[in-house]
């Protein structure tokens, strides 16, 4: 039974899983799924005040 490898690959704005086997003494590689990848502004609510408010005080600031 043959062995099979999964590799996680994650860019700076795209990844993708591959799968690896060994096939008559040579390594293959096949890609099994493609995915974006990149930053996300995401705002979360606290009692004091909330990370949007933060984020866009530092973005002024700069």
């Amino acid at each position: 039974m043959s062995q099979y490898y999964l590799a996680v690959d994650i860019g700076a704005s795209s990844g993708h899983h591959m799968l690896a086997h060994m096939q008559d003494g040579k390594i293959k590689l096949e890609e099994i799924y493609r995915f974006e990848d990149g930053m996300k502004r995401v705002c979360l609510r606290t009692r004091i005040s909330s990370s949007c408010e933060a984020m866009n005080l530092l973005l002024s600031i700069t």
